[in-house]
């Protein structure tokens, strides 16, 4: 383990054939799998969200270098399929994915500007559980329309709505989409965390999730004792 940094802050068929009496197509589900949409259906914000799936939970686990300015990491999304997917999109602005892996299953993946588009080796069924675990990096930026996360002099800021998640995790980026969240975020030894609604708690939307990040003997610096776990 690198001693230079400590974790701070915990910033969740058998297919039957016959002629006289047909039996049950228990793959029908499947064969009808289709792409979930690459927006939830919002009329201000046509491409926010997705469509397919309902997302339960986020367990992050990161590493922030502030000098750097890089982040990297992984985010264990849990979802439950609302029509049968072939694919399906998560909203990822900017950050370089490494792998996806879905149900343990190495998926592969296209992106189109922040859609990242997820192709499971296996077809999602209507109402099934699954889990999608995507490792990634880079160095995080702000939407051009301004919120998200923002590198100071003296440490980070997430904040901004209606979308702002998707610029440090790959999510389903919509205040109608609510999960539970878990995270943990590693910073260099003297820096803190401070998480708002974070992890823990009642599920809520992930661009409500406001982190801030900063030493702890500089000009505006995050607490001590604030979100410190």
């Amino acid at each position: 383990m690198d001693r230079r940094f400590l974790q701070t802050f915990f910033l969740a068929g058998v297919l039957t054939l016959g002629l006289a009496v047909p039996g049950p197509v228990l793959g029908a589900s499947v064969a009808a799998s289709r792409p979930g949409a690459p927006g939830i259906g919002d009329p201000y914000f046509p491409t926010a969200g997705n469509g397919g799936y309902d997302v339960r939970h986020y367990g992050l686990r990161l590493r922030y270098v502030p000098r750097t300015d890089r982040l990297s990491g992984s985010a264990r999304i849990e979802a439950r399929a609302t029509q049968p997917l072939s694919s399906f999109h998560l909203d990822l602005h900017r950050l370089h994915v490494r792998t996806i892996r879905v149900d343990g299953r190495r998926a592969s993946y296209t992106r189109n500007g922040d859609e990242l588009v997820v192709v499971p080796a296996r077809r999602v069924r209507d109402g099934e559980r699954f889990t999608t675990v995507v490792r990634y990096a880079g160095t995080p930026s702000p939407l051009p329309s301004g919120p998200g996360f923002l590198a100071t002099k003296d440490g980070a800021l997430v904040i901004g709505q209606p979308e702002s998640a998707t610029t440090w995790f790959p999510a389903n980026d919509h205040p109608s989409d609510r999960a539970s969240f878990s995270f943990r975020v590693r910073v260099p030894r003297g820096w803190r965390g401070r998480g708002e609604r974070g992890s823990g708690g009642p599920p809520h939307a992930g661009t409500l999730d406001d982190v801030a990040l900063g030493g702890t003997h500089s000009h505006g610096a995050v607490p001590r004792d604030a979100g410190d776990r």
